[in-house]
């Protein structure tokens, strides 16, 4: 996937770039995100991953920012996601909408992607307003910056927070 943000990095939403799933498992687990190069109106998003025989491969993918454009025009399902307070001292509530009934994944991360407590895991929201609250003893949190991370639809959207 790759992250598109175009609020200066405040909400991201991702783009499968890959058809090929990385499926890690004991045996080996190597899946790299090395760079992304953008110029003159072509994006390149770079990574490696290992194969179950240990062999590395290189990967890339041509991504026009045009197209992404008209996939980010799209009507998204999960929609209009406002976190207050934040920043936040002890709790926050998430209030978010979704244009159609769907199972969604709620994610809280930190800010170098670590999960840090799976909110909800395929949970059933109906059309309209929905929200769901943080409390930062619940999940043992510290000041700083986290992320709530929204899977449905095939997409994953972020959302910034703060606990201060």
């Amino acid at each position: 996937y790759m992250a598109v943000s175009t609020n200066g990095g405040a909400s991201f939403t991702n783009y499968k770039v890959n058809a090929n799933p990385f499926a890690p498992n004991a045996g080996y687990f190597f899946g790299d995100y090395i760079g992304i190069s953008a110029h003159n109106n072509v994006v390149r998003p770079i990574w490696m991953q290992m194969t179950g025989s240990g062999a590395l491969s290189v990967y890339t993918a041509l991504v026009n920012p045009v197209v992404l454009g008209t996939v980010e025009n799209e009507k998204e399902n999960i929609t209009e996601i406002n976190c207050s307070p934040n920043p936040f001292k002890t709790e926050t509530t998430i209030n978010f909408s979704v244009n159609k009934s769907e199972k969604v994944t709620i994610q809280l991360v930190d800010n170098v992607g670590r999960i840090i407590k799976q909110i909800v895991t395929l949970k059933n929201f109906t059309a309209g307003a929905n929200q769901v609250t943080i409390n930062a003893t619940d999940y043992n949190l510290k000041p700083g910056i986290y992320y709530v991370v929204f899977y449905g639809s095939g997409k994953s959207k972020f959302q910034k927070i703060v606990m201060e």
